[in-house]
């Protein structure tokens, strides 16, 4: 008994001793900035200057409010956290909130008021993250977030952790963070996400099997005109996923759009039970490593899988080139890579089954054996049509692309494409891709001539990259 006593005791001392480091507001209604907590004793927050220093946790108590002073940097020394109870702004021209030296590993923001809109914009986080513990709305516009390292079981840099949560991410640079950049709990729903306009350069530094882009379904998932380039050294990091993992019912819409997806082990996965997805428009390039050694763990360009048999999914006008795989399925319901007529007949384009398809591929395969799409074994139950694209053949007929498809007529066990007719034209997609950039002008990672006018945005000019700050 005089032990446990003892042991007691001492656990008792501990907590006061943590309990006392930490700062709360009074939440009467205050708005707090660095600057005025800087001038409150014991809150935790010295300055120098516009340089603030948080030494350890700051909760700003519901009711109050926090706003993050324009061209501050806060540094936040080991462990610190700011915990935020009440309303916040981080709206600014410019700021900074990094880790207050090389030793220190502090917690992340975390964001706890339930149905609040915060929003994030020109605000640049080194080694920190944002993390969500109810159902709000995180906007982050212009912001960007580098070097985070996993702390207090918070992979990514923005990460969402309950049901009903929604994220609006538009024009951020993420570059060489340590897991996911943008990531949600496998067991809960979005409302919304939008992913838009980011740039995410070589963002999964541990090189663990999991992509860059990791979501779970939602309301509505979109993720539109990003770009994700991957590095060679890292062979298990993927580019883009939405999966549902846990089996969570209720309508549920993914749109990925007009992605620019390079050097990632795969480009896009989709997987689960959704009730409408589409995948159009994205050029998906270079995305072929696998895990020990197989070539059947990675390297798709899409790679589709639900065991549920019930995602309704259209794919169409994609550029897949140089991936160990273009198109893989490895389950479904109804997938459809391009429907433009059925038995002879061509189908109307209001028909809710009719997908104009213009998929191309080219240069998919290894050790010379070109594989366009493919099925997984088990997949016998399926009819995939994938009409009305551009195969990696010299000529579109019947003979020649049956070379690049593996499915039921290799295989009893696989699924059965209907690929017939192909496109035969020679696609728009592959001329513009392919286009030579006139010296002197500016482009996109997409290619299209633009001004350079994006804060945290890469562009191309003379053939070197840079970013505009």
């Amino acid at each position: 008994m005089k032990r446990f006593f003892t042991l007691l005791s001492l656990s008792f001392a501990t907590a006061t001793a943590i309990q006392a480091a930490v700062f709360t507001t009074s939440g009467d209604g205050t708005t707090y900035s660095l600057a005025a907590l800087a001038n409150i004793e014991n809150a935790g927050v010295t300055a120098d200057g516009n340089v603030f220093t948080l030494s350890d946790t700051l909760v700003i108590a519901d009711g109050d409010k926090f706003e993050l002073d324009d061209n501050a940097v806060l540094k936040l020394a080991n462990k610190a956290t700011c915990i935020i109870y009440g309303d916040a702004g981080f709206e600014v021209s410019d700021a900074t909130i990094t880790r207050a030296d090389d030793s220190a590993k502090p917690n992340q923001i975390e964001l706890r008021k339930a149905d609040a809109v915060v929003n994030f914009q020109n605000v640049t986080f080194e080694y920190v993250g944002v993390k969500t513990f109810e159902a709000n709305t995180l906007c982050f516009d212009q912001c960007t977030f580098t070097k985070y390292v996993y702390q207090n079981r918070v992979s990514g840099p923005i990460a969402a952790g309950m049901t009903g949560s929604s994220l609006i991410v538009t024009n951020c640079l993420f570059d060489q963070n340590e897991y996911s950049s943008i990531s949600g709990a496998a067991n809960f729903k979005f409302a919304k996400v939008l992913v838009e306009g980011c740039t995410f350069n070589k963002s999964q530094q541990v090189n663990r099997n999991m992509p860059m882009i990791n979501l779970t379904p939602g309301d509505s998932i979109i993720v539109r005109g990003n770009v994700l380039h991957g590095d060679s050294a890292k062979n298990m990091v993927g580019g883009i996923s939405v999966a549902n993992l846990m089996g969570l019912s209720g309508d549920m819409y993914v749109l990925i759009e007009d992605n620019v997806i390079d050097s990632c082990r795969y480009g896009i996965n989709i997987q689960g039970a959704i009730s409408e997805a589409i995948i159009r428009g994205n050029k998906v390039t270079n995305n072929r490593f696998v895990l020990n050694n197989d070539a059947n763990n990675g390297g798709s360009g899409i790679a589709i899988y639900d065991a549920s048999q019930s995602m309704n999914l259209k794919v169409s006008n994609n550029y897949f080139e140089n991936n160990l795989w273009g198109i893989t399925v490895m389950g479904g319901g109804n997938i459809n890579l391009g429907k433009i007529e059925v038995d002879g007949v061509a189908l109307a384009e209001d028909d809710l089954e009719y997908n104009v398809g213009r998929n191309v591929f080219k240069d998919n395969g290894q050790d010379d054996i070109l594989v366009d799409l493919a099925f997984a074994p088990g997949t016998d139950y399926l009819t995939v049509y994938a009409q009305n694209n551009t195969w990696n053949v010299e000529e579109q007929t019947e003979e020649q692309i049956e070379a690049v498809i593996d499915h039921q007529k290799d295989d009893a066990t696989l699924g059965l494409a209907i690929y017939m007719p192909a496109f035969v034209d020679n696609p728009v997609g592959v001329s513009a891709i392919e286009s030579v950039q006139p010296s002197g002008s500016t482009f996109d990672l997409m290619g299209r001539s633009v001004e350079p006018s994006i804060k945290n945005q890469l562009y191309i000019k003379d053939g070197r990259k840079f970013i505009v700050r």
